[in-house]
């Protein structure tokens, strides 16, 4: 352990890494226990990477754009996929990952045809094909190993055609992606789009710019967490005449609630009928939509007070 900031820093030069109490955790790997972010790695990484070299380069013109342009206009995405808008024909500016990960796996391998020399098509039908692998919510050993061995080759094809400056870190972090999901399973479980939304939510909160913005943050997004669970239990003892005045005070969720008054109050959920719902027609049951909080109701007991002897036993 360093007795200054002098050696400290000097021990960090040496060693490429600073010391942490983690260190000393017996079961701790600062290398495997590292966790690569899909959503970096490949869609703001090396996706907006090789966009930006093709233009550079030239591979892709204005023209080419403005062509794709009309032809993306055309295409109907799966719900999951955020649409690009006319980013594609202005140059994909300001491009978030999930706009890239659209661009990777579902616009890219119709729109790139005919404009992309057949070499590079080639390669990055590559990447795209090992970005449908390892973005699913469930993957196999063999799809696994086959998206691990695509982005092998997708890397080395990149050294002859782009030559090797092209190459960063980022893509040799690919070449980790399959001990990342051996030791932490599938992306779903630890890539960052849902921490980047919830960034997003945040941003778009308005503060004074001054101190305890961080209760700003947290009141405000205490109230729209809770405001469907406030809707949905007020919903089950509202008298009916009362309800329009809800629907007044309640303009911008009108609709939903609406929609979801006749079920709401007349149909108490039934977790039978909900786990029968795929081989009958059930109306109340939405794709992926939450259970609703009468699913697991809450049975709360008295408090516990613990022991002055079993204190000493959170520090072992």
């Amino acid at each position: 352990m360093a007795s200054s900031d002098a050696q400290r820093k000097r021990l960090e030069r040496e060693n490429g890494v600073r010391w942490s109490e983690l260190h000393d955790l017996v079961y701790f790997n600062l290398v495997e226990c590292t966790v690569i972010d899909p959503m970096h790695n490949l869609y703001l990484g090396t996706a907006k990477r090789i966009m930006e070299k093709w233009r550079s380069s030239g591979l892709i013109t204005d023209a080419h754009l403005a062509e794709m342009q009309l032809d993306a206009d055309k295409l109907v995405l799966p719900e999951d996929y955020t649409p690009l808008g006319t980013k594609i024909g202005r140059g994909f500016p300001f491009m978030k990952a999930d706009e890239w990960k659209s661009w990777c796996l579902v616009y890219s391998p119709v729109l790139l045809r005919g404009h992309l020399p057949e070499a590079h098509l080639g390669n990055w039908t590559t990447f795209v094909n090992t970005c449908q692998y390892l973005s699913m919510p469930s993957i196999s050993m063999a799809h696994l190993d086959e998206a691990h061995q695509s982005l092998e080759a997708f890397c080395r094809e990149c050294k002859k055609l782009y030559k090797a400056p092209f190459l960063l870190p980022n893509m040799h972090l690919h070449l980790h992606l399959r001990e990342t999901v051996l030791n932490f399973g599938p992306v779903y479980g630890y890539w960052l789009f849902s921490f980047e939304r919830c960034n997003d939510i945040l941003k778009n909160y308005a503060t004074n710019r001054k101190d305890w913005f961080e209760g700003t943050y947290m009141k405000k997004y205490l109230e729209e967490v809770y405001q469907g669970d406030l809707i949905y239990q007020t919903l089950s003892i509202i008298r009916p005449e009362h309800l329009a005045i809800i629907l007044e005070l309640a303009a911008s969720t009108a609709n939903s609630i609406a929609t979801s008054t006749s079920t709401a109050i007349s149909i108490q959920f039934d977790i039978n009928a909900f786990l029968d719902s795929p081989e009958i027609n059930f109306d109340i049951v939405k794709r992926n939509k939450p259970l609703p909080p009468s699913a697991l109701p809450l049975a709360l007991k008295g408090e516990i007070s613990m022991d002055e002897s079993e204190y000493e036993h959170l520090l072992e």
